[in-house]
């Protein structure tokens, strides 16, 4: 074939390269502008589409060079095409963690309240805004010109204001959004409340807000995913006065939740019974506070509550909740109050929330732990051997809540009884422990590892597998050889809390046991030479994370 007929990347159509140009990352898309005049032609707009922390606070950054400063009339035609601007102030950098960042910015880029109210006015197509500022200092005239941008659909907000800002000024720009992030102390969401939610519902997708704010959730009847952040620094009678989690009734599309440690008693009664009215729920992460919030899962004769969210008052509290204060209960047709009807029983031929996928506990409360020990993992075991969609099963806990093994995996010779229905998981996470004679007697402590990796081998679909135990046996006695068909595999960690040396036999054992892993995470004494040896063995694919 001769040179003339090759294909030119000069051939490749614009339209064809602006659309690749999107997916670029930085260095790659400043090396794509000087390939050809026609590459530069194609994708130099999109230099302004995207406007990110780090080139703010880059030294030749136009809109931080001094010249500039307060006069960025001159860009208009430029900050036209810009959809995505991150700004984050000199505090906010420096809270991401990173030398890069320390390195780099300096304290006089810091820009003025003033200055960015003027560039947010130049920005009539900015679609996604994201504006983190750690430090006292923006005036209460920047959120005002956030809510007159006409185009936004994600907002993320977190910053420290020295005035309390009404998030109900705010209200016409949220009810526009697709995804909104609040954080900080800029806002206030107890303030008399002058919009009716039923009226003026907001088109809200995504929701991620302090858990003293999930008031705001009424407003968002077609939300689909919400996360309530923890208050580390909060009055401990405003915690009492959060509103109760019954407001997400109102919120019947709900598909991914991710909760805070809950304080409120009625809530902590009641977290069952709310999440199981959630059809759509395919995602949940949350505290175990109680054997009920772990029963539902497993369970297809629940208490269901389906109130409709004209009964959750003006405060986001539900009506059973002023039962307390004496108030009279509103009726409902046939003459049925709401107390009564949302404790009626509702029979089901099929689990609660049928389409949960992926479940994360973030920990398990320690006076569950101490007295309702067995039946936690019972309830965990049940939820493995019935939910057959599940795809992610972990368990994050810190408080130490160890699952004994024999609650989990099948016991040898028993295979059969013990069988998960989840055999689709592509993420396991479990912390495991051994009665103490079973620790003792090694030989028995192989016999049950080699059940446990032989039952780990069935979900052909894993892509990432983490176990933490006392004792995590390891060498071709454990029964390893057992993971070799699990070709998704990608992520393997095994951390045991007895310490101890792998030998290059170990090593070779487990990298032919999971041929394709890219990521690795044990907690050896000897990391220094394991990493050898996974070089030795041309592995150098695979990163290496030795625990201390």
């Amino acid at each position: 074939m001769s040179s003339d007929s090759l294909p030119s990347v000069d051939r490749i159509p614009s339209e064809v390269l602006a659309r690749i140009g999107q997916f670029l990352d930085g260095p790659t898309f400043l090396s794509s502008l000087h390939v050809s005049r026609l590459w530069y032609g194609a994708i130099r707009h999109l230099l302004w589409e995207s406007i990110s922390k780090l080139q703010w606070h880059h030294p030749a950054f136009p809109l931080q060079l001094q010249q500039y400063r307060g006069n960025y009339n001159a860009f208009e035609p430029q900050l036209f095409r810009t959809k995505y601007l991150e700004w984050y102030g000199n505090n906010a950098m420096t809270a991401e963690g990173s030398d890069v960042y320390r390195k780099t910015f300096l304290p006089r880029r810091q820009l003025s309240t003033e200055n960015l109210v003027q560039l947010l006015s130049l920005l009539p197509n900015l679609v996604s805004l994201t504006f983190h500022m750690n430090e006292p200092g923006p005036g209460i005239g920047l959120f005002p010109t956030i809510a007159l941008l006409p185009n936004l659909r994600k907002l993320d907000i977190d910053a420290t204001c020295s005035h309390s800002f009404n998030p109900e000024d705010m209200f016409p720009l949220f009810s526009r959004l697709d995804e909104l992030l609040l954080a900080g102390w800029w806002f206030n969401a107890a303030h008399e409340r002058r919009v009716d939610p039923i009226e003026n519902p907001w088109r809200m997708k995504r929701l991620i807000i302090r858990h003293v704010d999930i008031s705001l959730v009424r407003y968002c009847p077609e939300l689909r995913e919400l996360v309530l952040t923890p208050i580390t620094t909060f009055g401990y009678r405003k915690l009492l006065a959060l509103p109760s989690l019954r407001i997400l009734l109102g919120c019947p599309k709900l598909e991914k939740i991710k909760l805070p440690f809950l304080t409120r008693q009625d809530d902590i009664e009641r977290l069952g019974d709310i999440l199981s009215s959630l059809e759509q729920l395919k995602v949940l992460e949350y505290h175990v506070q109680s054997v009920k919030h772990l029963k539902f899962l497993c369970s297809t004769d629940a208490q269901v509550f389906r109130l409709p969210t004209s009964e959750l008052d003006s405060e986001g509290t539900d009506t059973t909740a002023k039962l307390d204060s004496g108030a009279t209960l509103p009726e409902m047709p046939g003459g049925t109050t709401v107390a009564s009807a949302s404790t009626s029983h509702q029979r089901h031929e099929r689990l609660l929330n049928p389409l949960l996928e992926h479940l994360v506990i973030s920990s398990v409360s320690m006076g569950q732990l101490n007295t309702r020990r067995n039946q936690l993992q019972q309830s965990l075991m049940d939820t493995l051997q019935t939910r057959s969609r599940l795809k992610t099963f972990v368990i994050q806990d810190h408080n130490n809540f160890l699952i004994e093994a024999s609650y989990i995996f099948a016991q040898p010779g028993l295979e059969a009884q013990n069988g998960w229905a989840c055999m689709n998981l592509e993420r396991l996470s479990l912390r495991l422990s051994w009665p103490e004679e079973l620790a003792i007697k090694e030989e028995e402590r192989h016999q049950q590892w080699q059940t446990i990796y032989r039952q780990i081998a069935q979900l052909t679909k894993l892509q990432s597998l983490s176990i933490i135990a006392v004792y995590v046996e390891k060498g071709p006695e454990s029964g390893m050889m057992e993971l070799a068909g699990l070709k998704a595999l990608r992520h393997l960690e095994l951390l045991s809390h007895r310490r101890y040396s792998w030998t290059k036999d170990d090593i070779q054992v487990l990298l032919t046991s999971a041929p394709w892993l890219t990521s690795l995470n044990l907690r050896p004494c000897n990391a220094n030479q394991i990493d050898i040896w996974i070089k030795e063995e041309g592995r150098r694919d695979i990163k290496f994370l030795a625990f201390s």
